[in-house]
């Protein structure tokens, strides 16, 4: 049902378009005809409507009116131990639960985790195996080294698809 919702929607109402790019025969009467297809389908616009469905549209079915608080932690600490911090860390979770709960809206459920002080790519964190120490400067102040981006064209290609 969300497919053809999500088509309805694409589509504006108009079943026309939708059969044109989808190169679909008169046995197909209507949106909800259109089952959501297991493998990438044959045109072009099927398979980008396919694929912003996979990519786009179920991911944030899926986590629609959730979210996460992340409490953080020093990433030179473990959880339990002094950081500068006057509450515990259980003390610490306890009461982010309790404000979230007083403030949060209604239809939403939540998480409350600690988590490192480092660096974050998507759920994967730089500071559970890797700590960057950058000295006493803040982070505007510093960079990691790298190539620079006229090295990294030389010495191979981007695709850009």
């Amino acid at each position: 049902m969300l497919w053809q919702d999500f088509l309805t929607r694409r589509y504006q109402q108009r079943f026309d378009a939708l059969r044109t790019a989808y190169q679909l025969g008169p046995a197909v009467s209507g949106f909800d005809g259109i089952p959501l297809p297991a493998t990438a389908p044959g045109t072009e616009p099927a398979r980008a409507d396919w694929l912003h469905f996979q990519t786009v549209v179920l991911p944030s079915y899926r986590t629609a009116h959730r979210f996460r608080v992340l409490l953080p932690v020093s990433a030179r600490t473990r959880i339990g131990q002094p950081d500068g911090d006057p509450l515990d860390p259980a003390t610490r979770l306890r009461l982010a639960r309790r404000i979230v709960e007083l403030e949060k809206p209604a239809h939403t459920v939540f998480d409350v985790k600690f988590y490192w002080e480092a660096f974050r790519v998507g759920e994967a964190r730089l500071g559970l195996d890797t700590l960057v120490d950058l000295g006493r400067t803040y982070l505007g102040e510093s960079f990691l080294a790298g190539l620079s981006t006229a090295d990294r064209s030389r010495d191979r290609r981007v695709f850009h698809g």
